[in-house]
């Protein structure tokens, strides 16, 4: 749908909930940091969505180790 703006407001408010969470799931933080580097990407906001990027990339490494499918696709983001 291409509403970077609404996607935004939603991954920010997920990401608030997600940091306070006692349970801290490192997997939906990777997921949502790699989100809002795509949407701040459609935004034109490169250096934000390297960031968020990278953001995904440590914490997937975090919660699964350095060989895994999923840190993969978080790090082709930067390509």
């Amino acid at each position: 749908m291409k509403d970077y703006s609404s996607a935004l407001s939603y991954f920010e408010k997920a990401l608030d909930i997600l940091e306070k969470s006692f349970s801290n799931n490192q997997s939906m933080l990777a997921m949502t940091y790699s989100n809002m580097a795509k949407t701040f990407d459609g935004l034109g906001e490169y250096n934000k969505a390297i960031d968020y990027a990278r953001q995904a990339v440590t914490t997937a490494y975090a919660d699964f180790g350095s060989n895994n499918d999923v840190i993969k696709s978080y790090e082709d983001q930067f390509d």
